[in-house]
């Protein structure tokens, strides 16, 4: 278990300039606290399953050149926009996983292992200017790997599937190059299913 309170002064930001660069910034001061859990339980000698959790509050405390989003009303005159009481990029509240693991002996020294876990995130905003098209919602991605081997790790085969729910996720975003209005945005990888096999010699 940890817990965590750290003031930030004179912060520095990476911020996308909304046509071909991004800029260093001085973003003032931000306050990051928060908790974080984690831990293992071995219920069998064949099984264990491990959890965690973590709670995260972002504020800007001083912002006051921060970026602007196309459509923002409340800009200064040099264009920027104070982001003062708001949260930061990539922050969401909550994030928790668990994962179960399985692993047993079968004859001729083979091993055989499943892997199963799902990965919940809040809701955050994607682009450093807080634009409500790049507001992420929460979601949970479940994942699982089944695999056969050796016990003596030499070989084995797997099946691995990610993202199985076949969740659409924003991983980043920002403004269209050279596009006023214009947005972009990356998705995270949809669902994956692939053979995997591994020899040590």
């Amino acid at each position: 278990i940890a817990l965590f309170y750290v003031e930030y002064t004179d912060m520095q930001v990476s911020v996308y300039d909304g046509s071909s660069a991004f800029n260093v910034l001085n973003a003032g001061e931000a306050l990051t606290q928060g908790l974080e859990m984690d831990g293992r339980w071995l219920v069998t000698d064949w099984f264990q399953l491990t959890g965690s959790v973590a709670y995260l509050d972002f504020e800007w405390t001083e912002y006051d050149n921060g970026p602007c989003y196309v459509g923002r009303s409340d800009s200064n005159p040099d264009g920027s926009c104070s982001l003062t009481g708001m949260e930061n990029i990539q922050t969401p509240e909550w994030t928790a996983s668990v994962s179960t693991n399985f692993t047993f002996p079968l004859p001729g020294n083979l091993l055989v292992g499943i892997t199963l876990d799902a990965n919940y995130k809040d809701d955050h905003f994607t682009s450093s200017d807080l634009d409500p098209r790049g507001f992420q919602e929460a979601t949970t991605r479940y994942n699982g790997r089944a695999q056969i081997g050796a016990d003596d790790g030499t070989w084995n085969i797997a099946l691995v599937g990610k993202n199985l729910s076949d969740e659409t996720t924003i991983g980043a975003s920002a403004a269209t190059l050279l596009d006023v209005g214009g947005y972009r945005a990356t998705i995270e990888p949809a669902r994956t299913v692939y053979l995997e096999g591994r020899y040590r010699y």
